[in-house]
């Protein structure tokens, strides 16, 4: 082809930004110079609308493509990498800076089919897989523990994975980054910073945020402190959460199998608190009720990253009080509580209380 003439415009936008990293070595050769620059200027421009349009600015990926933003970010980082080398100007910090806002955008967005934080989308952790290049450059850049603390996720599904396809399954995982074989595996290596400190998304967002489009306003508390639950699965038996320190029993009528893919037959996890408050929990469809009426769900999210459990209470505010318990596995409509869901309360001396 011509080499003076730029990239054709129905050559994709991971063409231009291809040709524009090819660009960037070749300014050093007078000989190539005038081209090789029209080639990065071209390819600069692109990607700096490519990041002011794909990206918004509370992180969503436009028409919510996440696939589509990973497959771009492969072709884009490289060159960004290369040209902050060669210019000493960092792109993403510019245009690119609702890129910052992407991490806890997905943190908020795992779906219920694999139980991330919130039941709200159907985002789930293996299809952050692909995303490991993007998160590690987002965590470096931004020095954002948010991101780290996705790509931890992806290093427990990833070994949890491998523990459940193993013929003689150890018992200790091997936990390692995840990433696609080939580019994504270098680009993983070269943006990773293993010393940057995870930190939890619900301690990024204020009580009281709108964590997405789809959910009602919710204020959530992550205790360290809080009830460690287990959930066990035995031949022959019902599996049933236990709260210790709290004396909960919580009994569940599922299958078995249930839990063996995310780590056999016995699971530990820490109860979280899930709020919905107010009139737009009306408008989501969460409950129905009255003015006034409050729902707590306190979110069982465990640590192997296969299945939350939501335990949903209901306190009715006319003048009457209903308090509800409900119990379910996400990804599960057939799974539900003993009883209709009623909680049995162990008391200090040793009865149950309803």
């Amino acid at each position: 082809n011509d080499a003076r003439n730029n990239a054709p415009s129905n050559v994709s936008e991971n063409g231009a930004l291809a040709l524009g990293l090819a660009g960037l070595p070749l300014m050093n050769f007078e000989n190539y110079y005038v081209h090789a620059r029209r080639w990065t200027d071209s390819a600069e421009q692109r990607a700096q609308s490519l990041l002011e349009s794909r990206i918004a600015e509370n992180g969503r990926p436009a028409a919510s493509d996440l696939q589509g933003l990973v497959e771009l970010m492969r072709y884009l980082l490289p060159f960004s990498q290369a040209f902050q080398r060669y210019y000493g100007d960092n792109m993403l910090m510019g245009e690119g800076g609702n890129l910052s806002a992407l991490p806890v955008w997905l943190a908020h967005q795992f779906g219920s089919n694999n139980a991330g934080l919130f039941a709200s989308s159907s985002i789930s952790v293996e299809d952050l897989f692909g995303a490991t290049p993007l998160l590690a450059k987002a965590a470096d850049t931004f020095r954002d523990g948010v991101a780290q603390w996705l790509l931890h996720q992806i290093s427990v599904a990833g070994a949890a994975h491998r523990a459940g396809s193993e013929d003689r399954p150890s018992s200790k995982y091997r936990i390692e980054l995840q990433a696609h074989p080939g580019i994504d595996s270098v680009l993983t290596c070269v943006f990773y910073d293993p010393s940057l400190q995870v930190t939890s998304p619900d301690t990024a967002i204020a009580p009281g945020a709108r964590l997405s489009e789809t959910r009602a306003v919710v204020r959530s508390d992550w205790d360290p402190s809080s009830p460690i639950v287990t959930l066990q699965s035995e031949a022959g038996t019902l599996p049933y959460v236990h709260l210790a320190s709290s004396g909960v029993n919580l009994k569940l009528s599922c299958d078995p199998g249930m839990f063996r893919d995310i780590g056999g037959m016995n699971v530990v996890g820490r109860v979280r608190d899930y709020v919905d408050m107010g009139s737009a929990a009306y408008i989501n469809g969460d409950f129905k009720g009255s003015e006034g009426s409050l729902a707590q769900r306190h979110l069982l999210y465990l640590r192997s990253e296969g299945v939350c459990l939501l335990f949903d209470r209901f306190d009715i505010g006319d003048g009457r009080t209903l308090k509800r318990g409900g119990l379910r596995i996400e990804g599960s409509e057939e799974t539900t509580a003993v009883d209709r869901g009623t909680l049995g309360v162990r008391a200090t001396d040793g009865s149950d209380r309803q």
